[in-house]
């Protein structure tokens, strides 16, 4: 379908690709990795013409249809309803039942054997498309997305950031395009809706190609993975998972290379050193530096399967309840979130927050911080307990003029400066940025890892955080789930990054529904996976 021949590509004074190779063919499903700034988005930038490579070329068949999913959709705004938006996906077929409703107007007028038969075609086309259904489908999707029957008839306009974007994912899909593009597709999607997504593509019918941090999304739609990786493209056959232990495999076979190459040159170049000014040797020693500077060295990339070996500790102690909510109720306009809900943290509790977006979730987070007030109930926190918040408007409140040692160390006078060293060293910051960098000039990720690591090297014992995987790579995310393991005290997590959960979890705090007209927060003691099955257990029954 497209060929990438040796290809070239500088972004901002960076390269990206250089004399880089690719084949993407029909009905691949194609997850695209590799570290923030590698270069994932711009290959698909790439593929739809939106860039020009420096060098090389990029040949596609012929009138392929791509839809590419990606924040750039943002800034599109209108008044229409959400429906009428989405049933753009459909352009052409509403162009013929358009031209179908002129028709037969002009033939209540003038009746023509030419309107006839082009009547009959438009019939045909349309019905072969299951063009009279189109609206049902919209709604078929945009419920699986997490839209409900009032939202249909509101006026695109009105929805927030995240919801526009599940909009535009449901126009993109069904455009049935030969190939679909998806950067970040599940950045805006809660649990149900992402299980929804996957179960949709997997009857997608075209060619995938999708960017994604999320694991368990990659391995439950991939059959390939394209690595980008020290300027170039990497291929491997299977999902996720078995992209790891290919590459795992790899890594292990390339460091026996490196270390017997190094061995090698270490005895070169000691032979070199030792006879370099012996006149019988001179012929010997120009004849090994020569072969030296033909030789092809193993060059290894950054380990990103690397741990940090951090233990987090507290500085003080609290007692056995970290905090107490006793038959709380919380209700907004038109919603009532929970109402005789009791629920207990304790010391060491690993708490995995989850459930639908608009359940309460971080509005539970916040009672238990204080800053949300209650309608009924009585909240009660626990002796010596010191909480720690991270949310994503924290991003805003950082201090844009401080360097990163000066962010991640202000308030935190308990930890010396290797202490907080360390931890930014375990934060993938090292050197001079750690100095010299100053938070302004920090991507969206690095500002996640700012501030995450702000909050981890803080003197709390309870840490709350409410989606603290967005906008990071895999391997930060890895990094979070070793800080959290390694942290000695309690925390609670919201996330939809279900490999994440199953990392980091001994209980899971979940919605479900006591009546028609509310719900409320039920405890499973185990990890998320012990959970998940339990749930599918339960409905199989």
């Amino acid at each position: 379908m497209i060929t990438l021949k040796d290809i070239s590509f500088d972004f901002a004074g960076t390269t990206l690709y250089d004399n880089a190779s690719l084949e993407i063919y029909p009905k691949e499903r194609i997850g695209i990795v590799g570290r923030n700034g590698t270069g994932k988005s711009t290959l698909l930038r790439l593929l739809i013409g939106q860039y020009k490579p420096f060098a090389g070329t990029i040949n596609a068949q012929k009138n392929l249809k791509i839809s590419f999913f990606n924040q750039d959709l943002l800034s599109f705004s209108t008044d229409k309803n959400i429906v009428e938006v989405v049933l753009d996906a459909y352009k052409e077929i509403l162009e013929y039942l358009l031209r179908l409703d002129e028709i037969s107007v002009q033939m209540e007028k003038h009746y023509t054997e030419e309107l006839l038969m082009e009547l009959a075609e438009l019939q045909e086309q349309i019905e072969f498309a299951d063009g009279y259904s189109l609206e049902s489908k919209v709604k078929k999707v945009l419920d699986g997305l997490g839209f409900v029957e009032n939202d249909f008839l509101k006026p695109y306009n009105q929805f927030s950031g995240g919801w526009r974007m599940r909009i535009m994912l449901a126009k993109c899909i069904l455009e049935n395009p030969d190939i679909l593009m998806l950067d970040e597709p599940t950045n805006h999607l809660d649990l149900p809706a992402i299980q929804w997504l996957e179960n949709y593509i997997k009857d997608f019918q075209g060619t995938l190609l999708v960017v994604s941090h999320d694991r368990r999304f990659l391995d439950a739609v991939c059959n390939k993975i394209i690595e980008i990786e020290m300027q170039d493209f990497s291929t491997y056959q299977g999902n996720f998972t078995e992209y790891r232990t290919q590459k795992q495999e790899e890594r292990e076979l390339l460091e026996k290379i490196y270390s017997n190459q190094q061995k090698g040159l270490k005895d070169e170049l000691r032979f070199i050193e030792r006879f370099r000014y012996k006149a019988n040797k001179a012929k010997a020693v120009q004849s090994r530096i020569k072969l030296l500077d033909k030789k092809d060295f193993v060059e290894l990339p950054d380990d990103d399967l690397a741990t940090m070996n951090l233990r987090l500790t507290v500085s003080t102690q609290p007692g056995k309840v970290i905090c107490q909510l006793d038959d709380i109720a919380k209700a907004f306009p038109n919603i009532n979130l929970f109402s005789q809900t009791t629920l207990t943290v304790e010391r060491g509790d690993k708490i995995a927050l989850i459930g639908a977006n608009g359940k309460g979730k971080s509005t539970l987070l916040r009672i238990l911080a204080g800053t949300e007030p209650i309608d009924e109930g009585t909240r009660t926190l626990g002796h010596n307990v010191k909480i720690g918040f991270f949310a994503q408007h924290q991003l805003e409140a950082l201090h844009l003029e401080n360097n990163i040692l000066q962010e991640v160390g202000y308030g935190n006078f308990q930890r010396t400066e290797l202490d907080i060293r360390k931890i930014l060293g375990a934060f993938l910051f090292s050197g001079h940025d750690v100095v010299e960098k100053k938070v302004k000039v920090l991507s969206g990720g690095e500002k996640s890892r700012v501030a995450l690591a702000k909050i981890i090297a803080s003197d709390t014992n309870f840490l709350m955080l409410d989606e603290p995987t967005n906008h990071l790579d895999m391997q930060s995310v890895e990094v979070l789930i070793e800080s959290l393991t390694n942290y000695e005290g309690t925390f609670i997590a919201i996330s939809h990054d279900r490999y994440f959960l199953e990392r980091i979890a001994n209980k899971i705090w979940y919605p479900d529904w006591v009546s028609n007209d509310h719900y409320e927060i039920k405890e499973y003691a185990g990890t998320y996976d012990e959970w998940e099955a339990s749930r599918k257990l339960a409905l199989a029954q």
